[in-house]
């Protein structure tokens, strides 16, 4: 997979008009040469300069600053399994849609609890809220439970949905069987993408697992797809959306790497024929030798689609809990972990899972849902388990680049349109353009707060001109900078 940011050069625009620190990706990393002590610098190659009494020179190097992400708050949500068709229960997909929370979660009904494969027998619910945390469950009366007809069931028989909108209107990717008319039709297209853990007549009596779809125009009312997506056994949850940069259907699913369970990433074009998925996120040295990953809770900022973010759940598995750990990606494509404590832990309780997507509660905070079972993750389930919780962030506040004592760094250059610029920081920062000179000092705990020169905040930076941008820093934690005055690029 070719990342589409490769080979670009500065100057950069940043696609949303604001720079988060969950990574490096605008931090310039400096350069350096050997020079002489009267500060001229000398080539490595062809220099006719004396042997010996060189000093090291480095330019606009980041010194005394490291990158930091937070733990969240943990905030339980209500929203009681009370209803007879809810036995266990899972949040899978999250969204603000149209000024109300929307809300998709599984169940495994009480019928189903102890048949051999019980989590390919859940059902697709539906809840909706004006504040996030006050949930209705309408009776949509399209499935039936047991004679009862007014459900919330929008669909059933499939594992780890995820439903996501693109310009067409709502969209799913699930888990499910795959019957043999199904794989008979995908061999002849697709002979050689088969993931080998997809048939296992060993242990899943002779079924056949894929990737599945569906589409809907409300999220309701779904028609699946004649045929499967991927054959993969993507046995977790899943994750998808529309990437309007590459204009592709990108999917995040279960993959193996020597008998280990992974993440891998799988893109379509038509939302019909997904690629074999890549692994991505492998469970490597720096885990303890019995760890996995397990669900990836894939999403992105709210105001910054270019911000990619996952929530993996490491499987602790010698002690059968979860641990989620925030990674950071600029494309989808390369991602990396960010420093910092997990960001939610099973410590106290049986293990959590970090879902999808990470929404904007009324008062502004950020916040993404996470399933919570108060008992560990293989623990024989002979009771309903499953709750919804929130983890919760202030706003724009993941992580940030911190200065410990003193701290400074220089932006690439940045081609952007702005009046201002806006910083969301705690602690002494100050600002440097190019012909400027350093900005007034900001002290102290501002989630929103402009840079000023003399008392002015107005500046002039046009993409035709681009800019440095230097920062330095004082026991401070800077979350991001933002360039106002002008509409996003994206």
């Amino acid at each position: 997979m070719r990342t589409p940011l490769h080979g670009l050069r500065e100057p950069y625009t940043p696609p949303s008009n604001v720079i988060y620190f969950t990574d490096w990706r605008y931090v310039y990393s400096g350069g350096a040469a050997w020079g002489l002590p009267d500060g001229t610098r000398v080539s490595s190659w062809h220099t006719d300069a004396p042997h010996g009494g060189y000093e090291w020179n480095p330019l606009d190097m980041p010194r005394g600053v490291r990158i930091q992400c937070y733990p969240a708050r943990r905030q339980p949500v209500d929203l009681p399994r009370d209803k007879s068709w809810e036995y266990t229960f899972g949040v899978n997909t999250l969204m603000r849609d149209g000024g109300r929370y929307r809300l998709w979660y599984t169940v495994c009904p009480p019928n189903a609890i102890h048949v051999r494969n019980p989590n390919h027998e859940d059902l697709l619910c539906y809840a909706e809220s004006e504040d996030g945390f006050n949930w209705i469950k309408p009776e949509l009366g399209l499935y039936e439970y047991e004679g009862t007809g007014g459900t919330n069931v929008v669909h059933q028989r499939l594992h780890g949905p995820a439903v996501f909108t693109d310009p067409h209107g709502y969209k799913m990717i699930y888990t499910g069987d795959v019957s043999d008319e199904q794989m008979a039709r995908y061999k002849m297209r697709r002979p050689d993408d088969i993931d080998p853990y997809a048939h296992r007549p060993d242990i899943d009596e002779g079924t056949t697992f894929g990737v599945l779809g569906a589409t809907s125009p409300d999220g309701l009312h779904w028609t699946a797809l004649p045929d499967p997506l991927v054959v993969q056994h993507s046995d977790t949850q899943n994750s998808a959306y529309y990437d309007a940069t590459l204009k592709k259907y990108v999917a995040y699913l279960r993959t193996w790497y020597l008998g280990r369970r992974c993440i891998g990433r799988s893109e379509s074009d038509d939302f019909h024929d997904f690629t074999f998925p890549e692994n991505i996120l492998i469970a490597g040295a720096t885990m303890d030798a019995p760890d996995a990953w397990y669900t990836n809770g894939r999403t992105c900022l709210p105001d910054a689609p270019d911000y990619h973010l996952m929530f993996p759940a490491q499987y602790l598995q010698a002690t059968d809990k979860t641990a989620i750990i925030l990674h950071t990606s600029a494309d989808g494509i390369l991602w990396s972990p960010v420093p910092g404590p997990a960001v939610l832990d099973s410590t106290d309780t049986g293990c959590i899972f970090a879902s999808r997507d990470m929404v904007v509660l009324p008062d502004g905070r950020w916040a993404i849902p996470s399933s919570d079972y108060d008992v560990p993750h293989k623990y024989p389930r002979h009771r309903p388990i499953g709750s919804m919780a929130y983890a919760i962030w202030d706003a724009g506040r993941l992580a940030s680049v911190t200065a410990d004592d003193e701290g400074e760094f220089t932006l690439m250059q940045l081609a952007v349109d702005a009046k201002r610029i806006v910083l969301n920081v705690r602690g002494r920062v100050e600002v440097e353009l190019d012909g400027r000179g350093w900005s007034d000092a900001i002290d102290g705990d501002h989630h929103s707060i402009a840079v000023t020169w003399q008392g002015n905040d107005g500046v002039d930076l046009t993409s035709t001109k681009p800019v440095k941008v230097r920062i330095r820093m004082r026991h401070a934690e800077l979350f991001s900078i933002r360039f106002e005055g002008a509409a996003p690029a994206h």
